[in-house]
C-alpha cells in the first residue's frame, strides 16, 4: 500500500524522545525528532539559524559576566566583567577597559544582579555594597563607584539597632527599579527581605513614618526559608526565591499598601528572568525547566506552568537565559537558554499565534568537546554571546546573512553596471536594454582573518561569492584565496540536521501502523532560498544543465524531490548539509509504501 503524507507544521520544534510513541496526540504531526542549529518560522517552517561574526576585539582576557547598558537608542553598550576589571564594547568594538575600583572576583562577577534606569546602572552582590558604573561623557571613559546610599535601613541584630547592609552584615544581592524606586533584595543576613527607595530618590532609603513616598523594608512571611535569589519588574514587582514565587499585589506600592502573596512553590535559580509575550519566564531551581508566569483571572493569581516539558531534554543545568523582542526578519520572540554544556536551547514564541517551540543550538567549542556557549546578552536586538573556544573566550553576535561561526566577513567592490540613456530615453535593440558596465569592481584576493594562534588547530570553512571552496587551516597574517571573490566570508562550520518524527500515516486497516514495516519512496522538500540540501543521504542537485559551470549556484525556491530505498519499522526523514550554505524548509512529504508483513 502507497500512501501520500505532507507536514506543513513544525512550530512545535525538537520534541523529547519520550514522545515518540505519542502518535495519538496532534504534538507529534507539528514537531521533529531533531532540530538542531534552526530557527522556527513563524509562518511554521524551519530556517538554517545565523551565523557568529567576532567583534573586532572579540578576545577576551577570561571567563566573565556580559550585560547592557543602553544609555541611549544611539549609545548602547556590552559590558564584559571579569576578575577586578570590566570591558565596555560598542557595536562590537572596544572602547574601555577599567580596572580601578572593581571590587569583583571571578566568582563574584559570575553572580551579581544589574539594572538600569536611564543613565543610572547598579551592579549587587552579597559581599560588597552596591556599585554603580557610570559613563563618564564619551563612549571611552567610564567608572565604577560605591552607590552613595543615604539612610540605610536599620535592624536589631542581636541586643542592638545596626545598619542592615554593612561589611559585617552583609549587602543585598538583586536589584530592580520598579514605580519610581530602586528595590534591594535578599541580603547575607536578611536573605529573605526587601526594601524599595524613596519615590524619586533612589538611593535614600528612609523608613520615616511611612509616608506614600517613604522608602519599605518588608520581610517575606511564609512557613518556610525563603532567600530571595531574583526580583523582576513585571506586570507586578516579583520576587523569586530558592523555594517560592511571590508577587506584590498593590497596584501603587507604598508602605501601607505593600503585601506579598506566594503564587507557586517551584524555587528559582539564579538566572534573570526575561518577559516576552506579557509572561515572565524564569528558570527552575534544578535548571532543568523554564517557567512561564501569568496572571490567572480564574485562579486570582500567577500560575507558572513548564513551557519546556514537550522539549525537556533541551534544557539541562541552565547557567543564562536573556530574550530578543523579534528581529529584523523575524517577527517572533526568541529565548536564549544556555546549558553548562555549552549547548543552548531556543524558543521562537508566537503566543497569539500558536507557535511556542524549542530548537538546539551548537557551536564549535574545541576538540576536546569542552566549551561553547557560556553567556548572552541582548543589545538594540543585537543578541551577543560569549563562547569558549578552545579554552579561549571569544564576544561574537548574531549576524543574518552569514551561516558559520566565529566568522570573519569582507566584502570588495561589485562591479556595476547602468542603462545606457540617450536623450533620457533607453535605447533598446530587440525590446532588450543596453548595458555597459561602468566599473570593473575590486575583488579580494587576500584577507587577514585576525585569529590567534589558540585557534591554529580549528579548519575554517570558505565561501567566496555563495560558493563552498576548499577549507582553510585558521592562521595568523594575511592568507591569499583561492580564487579573487567580491563577498568573502571565513568561519567555523554549523552543522544542520532536522529528522522528523518516526512516519506514522493513519490508513484504513490500520489506523495507526506505527510500527508497520515501511519505506520512503521518495521525499518532497518545499524549500525556499536553499543550497547543499540532502534528504536520507540522497542529494538534490543544485545545478541544471542550462547553467555556466563557472559561476556559484543560484539558491532555489521550489520543491526538491528525491528517492530512496530500503524498508524499516522505525522510518523518519533525515535533512542536512554537509557545508554551511542558505537553508529555509517551508514544508515536507513523502510517499510510503506500507508492507503487508
Amino acid at each position: 500500500m502507497r500512501v501520500h503524507t505532507m507536514q506543513s507544521n513544525l512550530t512545535i520544534g525538537e520534541l523529547s524522545p519520550d514522545l515518540q510513541a505519542r502518535v495519538d496526540n496532534e504534538i507529534y504531526y507539528a514537531g521533529v525528532a531533531k532540530a538542531q542549529n534552526c530557527f522556527i518560522m513563524p509562518h511554521g517552517g524551519l530556517r538554517r539559524r545565523p551565523g557568529l561574526t567576532r567583534a573586532k576585539d572579540a578576545k577576551l582576557p577570561s571567563d566573565g559576566k556580559v550585560f547592557a547598558f543602553e544609555f541611549s537608542s544611539q549609545q548602547d553598550y556590552v559590558i564584559f566583567l571579569a576578575k577586578k576589571k570590566f570591558l565596555v564594547f560598542k557595536d562590537g568594538e572596544l572602547q574601555a577597559t577599567v580596572t580601578k575600583d572593581v571590587p569583583y572576583t571571578l566568582a563574584e562577577a559570575k553572580e551579581v544582579d544589574f539594572t538600569q534606569s536611564g543613565d543610572v546602572l547598579v551592579v549587587t552582590h552579597q559581599n560588597h555594597p552596591p556599585q554603580l558604573i557610570q559613563r563618564q561623557g564619551s563612549h571611552t571613559s567610564w567608572n565604577i563607584i560605591p552607590v552613595p546610599l543615604v539612610s540605610i535601613p536599620q535592624y536589631k541584630f542581636d541586643t542592638k539597632e545596626e545598619d542592615v547592609w554593612s561589611d559585617k552584615r552583609g549587602y543585598p544581592g538583586v536589584c530592580t527599579f520598579f514605580q519610581a524606586r530602586l528595590w534591594f533584595a535578599g541580603s547575607t543576613q536578611k536573605p529573605n527581605s526587601v526594601w524599595g527607595s524613596k519615590i524619586n530618590g533612589f538611593f535614600d532609603f528612609d523608613v520615616g513614618t511611612g509616608q506614600k513616598d517613604y522608602a519599605l523594608f518588608d520581610t517575606l512571611d511564609s512557613e518556610q526559608y525563603n532567600a530571595i535569589i531574583g526580583i523582576f519588574p513585571g506586570r507586578n514587582l516579583m520576587i523569586f526565591t530558592s523555594g517560592s514565587e511571590f508577587y506584590q499585589t498593590a497596584s501603587v506600592i507604598t508602605p501601607e499598601s505593600s503585601t506579598w502573596k506566594r503564587s507557586t512553590g517551584y524555587g528559582s535559580r539564579r538566572i534573570r528572568p526575561v518577559m516576552i509575550d506579557g509572561a515572565v519566564l524564569f528558570v527552575d531551581s534544578l535548571g532543568r525547566t523554564v517557567r512561564s508566569t501569568v496572571f490567572d483571572f480564574q485562579e486570582d493569581s500567577f500560575t507558572s506552568p513548564s513551557i519546556s516539558v514537550l522539549s525537556e531534554h533541551l534544557i539541562r543545568d541552565v547557567i543564562a537565559m536573556d530574550s530578543v523582542k523579534g528581529t529584523n526578519i523575524d517577527i517572533s520572540d526568541f529565548v536564549f537558554v544556555i546549558n553548562r554544556d555549552g549547548t543552548m536551547a531556543v524558543l521562537n514564541s508566537l503566543r497569539h499565534q500558536g507557535t511556542e517551540g524549542w530548537t538546539e543550538w551548537t557551536t564549535f567549542s574545541g576538540s576536546d568537546g569542552a566549551g561553547g556557549f557560556r553567556d548572552v546578552v541582548v543589545v538594540n536586538h543585537i543578541v551577543y554571546f560569549m563562547v569558549e573556544r578552545e579554552g579561549k573566550f571569544y564576544l561574537e553576535y548574531l549576524n543574518e546573512g552569514t551561516t558559520t561561526d566565529h566568522n570573519f566577513t569582507k566584502q570588495g567592490v561589485h562591479p556595476t553596471k547602468f542603462n545606457v540613456v540617450h536623450n533620457g530615453v533607453l535605447l533598446t535593440y530587440r525590446g532588450e536594454q543596453v548595458t555597459y558596465t561602468s566599473t570593473a569592481g575590486t575583488p579580494i584576493t587576500k584577507v587577514d582573518l585576525g585569529l590567534d594562534s589558540s585557534m591554529d588547530v580549528a579548519l575554517f570553512k570558505v565561501i567566496l561569492d555563495k560558493s563552498m571552496m576548499a577549507d582553510m587551516q585558521g592562521t595568523t597574517g594575511n592568507i591569499t584565496l583561492e580564487r579573487p571573490a567580491y563577498d568573502v566570508e571565513v568561519g567555523l562550520d554549523v552543522p544542520l540536521k532536522i529528522v522528523t518524527m518516526p512516519l506514522n500515516t493513519p490508513t484504513k486497516g490500520d489506523p495507526v501502523p506505527r510500527n508497520a514495516r515501511k519505506r520512503v519512496i521518495r521525499t518532497m522538500l518545499n524549500v525556499k532560498d536553499s543550497l547543499g540540501v540532502y534528504a536520507n543521504l540522497s542529494f538534490s542537485p543544485d545545478r541544471q544543465f542550462t547553467v555556466v559551470l563557472d559561476k556559484a549556484p543560484v539558491p532555489f525556491t521550489g520543491l526538491k524531490e528525491t528517492f530512496h530505498l530500503g524498508y524499516s519499522r522505525e522510518t523518519s526523514i533525515e535533512i542536512y548539509q554537509k557545508y554551511p550554505l542558505p537553508f529555509k524548509l517551508l514544508s515536507l512529504g513523502w510517499e510510503l509504501e506500507i508492507s503487508d508483513g
